[in-house]
């Protein structure tokens, strides 16, 4: 179990990493494409920021090269590390978690230190006066831990339908946004390790 935990550990960074570097345009806070988070999409949200404004966020996952959505498992364990992220323009959604099936998942203070616990942790990256902002279910300075929660519906050999939301902060402004309606109906890419 320590594998998976240390894989889940790097996985997460990777991902984080991974999206930092995503975009490079500027964003303005508003909703950009009118059919952006229309029919067909993968994964959808809407995520609503503190100013006020919503985004409506809408992902093809065929559409970002390696990005569908993975599903790892290590031999012998009762749980698997599930791999998802959503780009639209330079906004990014990005949803890890420890699972054993179909539920529900959320996100705990101590969850990154519990060997047997499962869960699930949401993050909102975008690009901003040229900067690239991240949110995570924590707020840096005063603690304040957010909400995740992510429902696996339906978790066949090669599909996934699940719907999430979360309350996220800013790492550099401690700014709230909230994600909420997210649903992903997806092909899912499994991998099994030794």
């Amino acid at each position: 179990m320590k594998t998976i935990q240390i894989k889940f550990k790097t996985l997460l960074l990777l991902l984080l990493v991974g999206w930092a570097f995503t975009s490079c345009s500027k964003e303005d806070d508003s909703i950009t494409d009118p059919d952006e988070n229309s029919g067909g999409k993968d994964m959808v949200a809407t995520i609503a920021l503190e100013s006020g404004n919503e985004i409506d966020f809408g992902s093809n996952f065929s559409n970002i090269t390696g990005a569908k959505p993975t599903l790892i498992h290590e031999k012998g364990s009762d749980q698997s590390v599930l791999a998802i992220a959503g780009i639209m323009g330079n906004r990014s959604i990005t949803i890890t978690a420890l699972i054993n099936g179909e539920g529900d998942y959320s996100y705990t203070e101590n969850f990154d230190e519990d060997d047997n616990e499962t869960g699930a942790t949401i993050s909102f990256s975008r690009l901003k006066d040229d900067d690239m902002e991240f949110f995570a279910p924590f707020n840096l300075s005063d603690g304040t831990m957010g909400t995740v929660k992510l429902t696996i519906t339906s978790l066949a050999e090669n599909h996934i339908k699940a719907t999430f939301s979360a309350t996220l902060f800013s790492v550099k402004t401690s700014e709230k946004v909230t994600i909420k309606d997210g649903k992903i109906d997806s092909e899912l890419d499994r991998r099994e390790i030794d």
